[in-house]
C-alpha cells in the first residue's frame, strides 16, 4: 500500500537549519512528544513522500479517499520532488554536496522479526529499493558522475542496491565496505527478539540497562560498531570533500553508528547512540557545518529526515 503523503511536524529543520550534535542530544533527552522521531525525543521525520508521477498521486488519492485520509492541503504539491528544488550539478549552483543515509529494504528477517542472519529483500523492501532509485533519479543530477553509493556487503543491502541502480540513469560508483555490515549478535544471531528476552533474560536485562556497551556472546556491542564503522565514516566524508554526493546504504545499528560519527554525537552524549530510530524506508540527509578550514575533524547537520514508504520491523 502506498504511503499517504501527510504533513509532519518538522523540528530544526527550516531553510538553512541544522540539527547538529548538541542539538541533537537535546532533542533526543526530550519528552517523546512528535510525529515520526528519529530518535528518543522525537526529531520528526520532515516529509513522508513519493516520486513525482501523475499515476502514483492518483493512487494515492484514491487510498486517501478510501481510508478517510485527506493526503494533502492548502494546494501544496504532494510530492517530494516538487516541494524541493532539484540537486543539480553543485558546482554551477554553489551548492554543498550532500550524504544520505538509508537502511536496506525491508528484509525477510524483519518480516520475522528476527536478530541478524543474512536474509534477502522481502516483497515490500524490493519495492522500496525501487521507489529510492526513482527519488534518486528524480532529485539529484548524474550527468558529472559525482554520485558514490556506500554500501555494506550483506546479502539485503546488495540486493537494494542493485534494485535501485536498474532505475538510476547517469553515471555513479559503487563502494563496498565490509565495515559497514550490521552489529554482530553472536550466539543469538537468528533468534527472535521475543525469544531472546524469554530464553536470554539475564542477557536481555544486561542490554537493556547498557546498550552502547552490552556486548553479545561471541559477538559485537555499540562501541565495537563505532570501531570498526570509523574507516568508513573517514571516507565518506572525504568523498563529500571532493565534491562529491554520498548515499550510504546500510543497517539499522551502523547506520546509528555512522550518524553519530557524522554529527559529533560520540562526543557530546554517546548515551544517546543506541536509541537513535533510522526506520526502514527512509533517509536522512546531512550537509558539513561551517567551511573547509574545518578540515577533517568538520562535522556535520541534520538538514531533514523523510520516508519514502512506510517502515517495519525496527530492528537493533
Amino acid at each position: 500500500m502506498l504511503l499517504q503523503v501527510l504533513a509532519v511536524s518538522v523540528v530544526c529543520l527550516s531553510s538553512g537549519a541544522f540539527v547538529g550534535s548538541e542539538a541533537l542530544g537535546q532533542v533526543l533527552r526530550r519528552n517523546q512528544a512528535r510525529v515520526s522521531p528519529l530518535g528518543k525525543g522525537g526529531l520528526a521525520m520532515a516529509h513522508q513522500s513519493s516520486h513525482c508521477d501523475a499515476a502514483v498521486q492518483k493512487e494515492e488519492a484514491e487510498e486517501g479517499v478510501k481510508n478517510g485520509v485527506v493526503a494533502s492541503s492548502g494546494g501544496e504539491p504532494a510530492c517530494y520532488s516538487c516541494r524541493q528544488p532539484k540537486w543539480m550539478s553543485h558546482g554551477a549552483e554553489g551548492r554543498k554536496p550532500v550524504i544520505f543515509l538509508s537502511r536496506h529494504g525491508q528484509s525477510m528477517a524483519n518480516v520475522q522479526d528476527m536478530i541478524g542472519m543474512n536474509e534477502g529483500l522481502s516483497p515490500a523492501g524490493a519495492k522500496y529499493a525501487g521507489r529510492l532509485g526513482r527519488w534518486l533519479r528524480e532529485n539529484l543530477n548524474f550527468e558529472d558522475g559525482n554520485f558514490v553509493i556506500v554500501r555494506s556487503d550483506m546479502v539485503r543491502t546488495t540486493e537494494t542496491v542493485e534494485q535501485l541502480r536498474e532505475t538510476l540513469k547517469g553515471q555513479h560508483t559503487i563502494e563496498v565496505r565490509d565495515c559497514l555490515n550490521e552489529i554482530n549478535a553472536g550466539d543469538y544471531e537468528g533468534y527472535t527478539f521475543s525469544e531472546f528476552r524469554a530464553k536470554a533474560e539475564h542477557e536481555h536485562q544486561a542490554r537493556k540497562k547498557d546498550k552502547l556497551r552490552y556486548r553479545y556472546p561471541s559477538g559485537e556491542s555499540y562501541e565495537d560498531v563505532l570501531r570498526r564503522v570509523s574507516p568508513a565514516v573517514n571516507e565518506i566524508k572525504q568523498l563529500e570533500r571532493d565534491g562529491k554526493d554520498v548515499l550510504v546504504v546500510a543497517h539499522q545499528a551502523t547506520l546509528r553508528c555512522v550518524l553519530a560519527l557524522l554529527t559529533g554525537l560520540t562526543e557530546e552524549d554517546p548515551e544517546c547512540i543506541p536509541e537513535l530510530r533510522i526506520p526502514l524506508h527512509s533517509m536522512v540527509r546531512l550537509e558539513r557545518q561551517g567551511g573547509d578550514h574545518e578540515g577533517a575533524s568538520g562535522k556535520y547537520g541534520i538538514v531533514e529526515t523523510f520516508e519514502l514508504e512506510g517502515g517495519g520491523s525496527e530492528g537493533h
